[in-house]
């Protein structure tokens, strides 16, 4: 499989603030990518980079095959771009204003875009800044869907999307990585994501804390079930972290395989519920494995 995208030991700073320190990363194309951690973690400063509106510090990469040093201006045409914070300011309604696309992007299919808006309920009719937030993060994914691009970047969109809105994205997204399509999405909202991901990416203070298949989470982590007054003493360590309040009263809580194989965790404490993408962000940001970097580094998830 190639390669959508390559990092090597990349870092970006902002004055004396270190926002990526020696990111390195290799995600294939024709996968969904979820991109997870706490506010100031690095999410939205990495996908700045991927789109080459800054430059690395240091280190190097390839995106789509391309530099992201790279001067040329077709760096972008293959790449879809959303962010919460993307706008259009220009006084145009929006059946003229996206018109211009087509004289940007090659691929762009005016019908794709109409199409999807047409489902949305959304008058192309209307000046850009008559929609609501959710509305306009409708309209930026319709028109970044219909560059066909191979690759799309989504920054925190799912938080102001309803309902409908979300669910119809995420089965084009579903649709788009099947096709061969690469897709890396921010979001602090993970119920909504995870069952369409099949890669999670998880970014502490600038570093990759976690970069593993979800189907390989079970490989990394045990999830066990806390009946009340258990004495285990593994329930007593920092690294064991509760997930969940279950229906009879127990717990669930997430710990890393080498904790629970030096617990000696019995079998009858297992839940053998799957893990979730979302229990091991809980995981991650309640303090689970302090030294999570080395950790994952010295584990073989093949």
């Amino acid at each position: 499989m190639s390669l959508a995208i390559k990092l090597v030991n990349v870092t970006r700073s902002y004055g004396s603030n270190l926002a990526l320190r020696g990111v390195s990363l290799e995600l294939e194309a024709g996968n969904f990518y979820i991109l997870l951690g706490k506010n100031g973690a690095g999410k939205s400063t990495l996908m700045r980079l991927l789109m080459r509106y800054e430059m690395p510090d240091t280190g190097s990469g390839t995106v789509l095959g391309q530099p992201i040093d790279s001067e040329s201006d077709a760096f972008n045409l293959e790449i879809g771009y959303v962010s919460e914070s993307l706008d259009y300011h220009l006084p145009l309604r929006m059946n003229k204003l996206f018109s211009y696309f087509a004289e940007i992007y090659p691929r762009w299919d005016r019908a794709i875009f109409e199409g999807m808006l047409r489902e949305l309920r959304i008058d192309l009719n209307k000046h850009f800044r008559e929609l609501s937030r959710g509305q306009k993060m409708q309209v930026a994914f319709a028109a970044a869907a219909a560059i066909q691009p191979k690759l799309l970047i989504l920054d925190e969109i799912t938080a102001v999307l309803d309902a409908n809105a979300r669910a119809f994205f995420m089965d084009y997204l579903g649709r788009f990585t099947r096709q061969g399509g690469t897709v890396v999405m921010a979001t602090n909202i993970v119920s909504e994501v995870q069952n369409y991901a099949n890669h999670m990416i998880l970014m502490h203070d600038g570093l990759v804390s976690l970069d593993v298949p979800v189907r390989d989470l079970s490989k990394l982590f045990l999830k066990i079930r806390r009946a009340q007054n258990e004495p285990h003493p593994i329930f007593n360590t920092t690294d064991c972290v509760e997930v969940a309040l279950n229906s009879d009263g127990s717990t669930s809580h997430i710990v890393s395989r080498e904790l629970s194989q030096k617990f000696e965790v019995p079998e009858r404490l297992h839940d053998y519920r799957g893990i979730t993408a979302e229990e091991i962000f809980i995981y991650f940001t309640r303090g689970g494995f302090h030294d999570q970097h080395h950790f994952l580094g010295e584990v073989d998830v093949a």
